[in-house]
């Protein structure tokens, strides 16, 4: 029997999917598993003064499992926006603000937040002036 394996070639975080078995079949001694997987793409809100770094969009449906891997898809597809929002520590910056459906999410931790596909984010940058 020859079997053949087909592989995705895009990269995405380790838990930006969803994997659920819908079944396995035993056959001539190999088994056969039957996979749903599911990309976890959340939206992400971008306020308008940071705009200009999205090509003018103002949500962007995004993978990542987890809010720091939403931000590093965020990052990998618009670089110039991430010194905005992650010091060089890698955590985000004290001025940037985070809402899931409208709640803030606190700093401590924040990046570490499970998010669902159906999950919407705001971000608001602190803006200061006099």
């Amino acid at each position: 029997m020859q079997m053949t394996a087909l592989h995705l070639y895009r990269q995405h975080p380790v838990g930006s999917l969803q994997r659920k078995i819908l079944c396995k079949i035993v056959t001539n001694g190999y088994i056969l598993e039957v996979t749903m997987i599911k990309l976890i793409m959340p939206i992400l809100k971008i306020p308008q003064p940071l705009q200009s770094y999205t090509g003018g969009e103002s949500q962007l449906k995004l993978s990542g499992g987890t809010v720091r891997e939403m931000i590093d898809d965020l990052t990998l597809k618009y670089p110039t926006l991430k010194p905005h929002l992650i010091n060089k520590k890698g955590n985000l910056n004290v001025f940037v603000h985070l809402f899931l459906h409208g709640e803030e999410i606190p700093q401590n931790g924040a990046l570490d937040m499970k998010l669902k596909t159906e999950d919407v984010v705001t971000l608001v940058p602190s803006i200061a002036g006099g």
